[in-house]
């Protein structure tokens, strides 16, 4: 039986790119169906009666831009990966795309990353099976902060004393500017040279001026209104273990992937804070069911269809986040998830047995023998662990 082939719609009004996207990528007509339309008004009415898996489009053009081309999409086509291949971008035209879109690329691209953001943007809808859910998240495409974090950086960002590290540390302690950090200085726009996983590294690429420009024009980062979040969620508390986790996650993980382990411990919670900005997401349902007494990962597929862990790894995957910090995520709720192959999905998951979420009601006599297991694995000592980990619950 051959394998399905996913649909990409490539935009642009000038020929000649959409000649050299059709030269690039002929080698790959075997797996991609690929659709070129010189006119975005064109586009907008294969969307809305065609499927496709991608969308990738230009920003300047006649008739109807980029952003309301993807604007179009997100209404008509949630479920189509939208990704921007453009020439002309300048900042504010930039934000305006990534706010709209889950990539963006900047002309001229690479072949090589073209092929690999077309392959992981097909390859996403693996990571969830609900097509309901797929489309519900459509269109989430930043996180929010929780708004005292927020506070703490405008404050941080206006003090002409404060250093990078001052920022750094602030955008650490919140997995919503994380992202949003990490998801532009990696965007082929902002980046230059090896991409950034580690938040002092992407604010000293980015710049203390450039982060203070995004973030004070609530251009980039999101905020939570906390009046229109179920309180039983308690983002602050979340927000101090998700750092706990981060740090005692990166004690564990081998130095080599310490960066990666870091960033999925910060981001374990990223589907919940996702499905906080969406009024149509099932999260009372799902925490009147922890209410009664079942564990958070049994409630949410039984009313999500899928974990936040799952949700959480679909959104970054989207986004262009390492494979690592993406499979550490979605699979730091399940017991066989934590492959011992990849160190940083590992690390996870021994920070979230060890700092729990505590709606996930977890058995301690299944905690210590799965604890055990992993320890003997990676040929250490559980009890070393557990002492990181109690230091560093003991400094929250």
């Amino acid at each position: 039986m051959s394998e399905a082939r996913h649909r990409v719609l490539f935009v642009d009004d000038d020929p000649r790119v959409l000649g050299g996207l059709r030269a690039v990528l002929r080698r790959h007509r075997d797996r991609l169906d690929m659709v070129f339309e010189e006119s975005p008004v064109h586009a907008a009415e294969r969307l809305a009666a065609e499927p496709f898996d991608v969308l990738v489009t230009d920003m300047r053009m006649p008739q109807m831009d980029g952003a309301e081309l993807l604007g179009v999409a997100v209404d008509v086509a949630p479920e189509t990966a939208r990704v921007v291949l453009s020439g002309h971008a300048d900042t504010e035209r930039a934000l305006m795309a990534m706010h709209l879109s889950h990539q963006y690329l900047a002309k001229p691209c690479d072949a090589q990353l073209l092929r690999s953001v077309l392959t992981r943007s097909v390859e996403v809808h693996g990571l969830l099976q609900s097509a309901a859910l797929r489309r519900l998240l459509a269109g989430v495409t930043e996180l929010p902060a929780v708004p005292r974090t927020y506070q703490r950086l405008c404050g941080v960002l206006t003090d002409p004393r404060a250093e990078a590290a001052d920022v750094a540390a602030v955008i650490s302690a919140d997995a919503g500017l994380t992202t949003q950090l990490l998801r532009l200085v990696n965007s082929p726009y902002f980046r230059r040279g090896e991409p950034a996983s580690e938040v002092s590294r992407a604010v000293a690429l980015m710049g203390t001026t450039r982060i203070r420009d995004l973030t004070l024009s609530a251009e980039v980062f999101g905020m939570v209104d906390e009046r229109a979040v179920d309180r039983r969620l308690a983002l602050d508390e979340r927000a101090s273990r998700a750092t706990a986790r981060a740090r005692l996650a990166r004690s564990i993980a081998a130095e080599e992937e310490r960066d990666h382990a870091y960033l999925a411990g910060l981001l374990c919670d990223a589907g919940l804070l996702a499905l906080t900005v969406l009024p149509d997401a099932p999260l009372g349902p799902t925490l009147d069911r922890v209410d009664a007494g079942e564990p958070l990962s049994c409630a949410e597929r039984e009313t999500l269809g899928a974990t936040h862990g799952a949700i959480g790894a679909y959104l970054l995957s989207l986004w262009g986040l390492p494979y690592a910090v993406v499979h550490a995520v979605g699979h730091h709720q399940e017991p066989s998830g934590a492959d011992p192959a990849l160190d940083a999905s590992a690390a996870v998951r021994v920070a979230t047995l060890l700092l729990p979420d505590p709606a996930e009601r977890l058995d301690a006599d299944a905690v210590g023998r799965e604890l055990e297991a992993m320890a003997a694995a990676r040929g250490t000592s559980a009890a070393r662990w557990i002492d990181l980990a109690l230091s560093l619950e003991a400094a929250r």
